[in-house]
């Protein structure tokens, strides 16, 4: 080895990027639920600027929480919040999109969708406008909710039992 040049580390990490986050992301639609158990968490990649997605996400959060047994009020809730967050993230935000919902003690269930942030300001809604009141039915339907960003994006979250 010449002195000038650094001592081998060990193996080299490279970035994953495009298709290889979404491969990823699909595999990993049931996160790590103990051997023979339910998993706690619900994770989906959602397609970005596909409105088309919103469908197949509620179905799925409420076919996940339905099998943990959480009570139909809370799956209403919880598709409802899903719905306008994930079609928030959709039009308004920067892919990559995904949805994460925890289903925990008590049937509380937390709902995050990350994205890569916002693609434009938001704008105040008037009170005639067709849209822009999903984050007030978000606040309406759940107990707590918030925005959390980073140098990665934005996570929206709910909770709601």
């Amino acid at each position: 080895m010449s002195p000038n040049k650094p001592a081998d580390t060990g193996p080299r990490t490279t970035p994953i990027r495009g298709a290889a986050i979404a491969a990823t992301s699909r595999a990993l639609h049931h996160l790590h639920g103990a051997k023979g158990k339910d998993p706690p968490c619900l994770v989906l990649p959602v397609e970005g600027d596909n409105v088309a997605e919103v469908p197949r996400v509620r179905r799925r959060v409420r076919t996940f929480l339905s099998s943990r047994q959480v009570p139909e009020t809370i799956v209403e809730k919880a598709v409802l919040v899903v719905s306008e967050l994930v079609t928030n993230a959709v039009i308004h935000a920067v892919p990559p999109i995904s949805l994460h919902v925890h289903s925990g003690r008590q049937f509380r269930t937390r709902i995050e969708v990350q994205d890569g942030g916002p693609r434009t300001d938001p704008r105040a809604t008037e009170a005639e406008d067709e849209h822009g009141r999903g984050l007030q039915i978000v606040a309406a339907e759940c107990d707590r909710h918030g925005r959390t960003a980073s140098v990665q994006g934005v996570t929206h979250w709910a909770e709601v039992t």
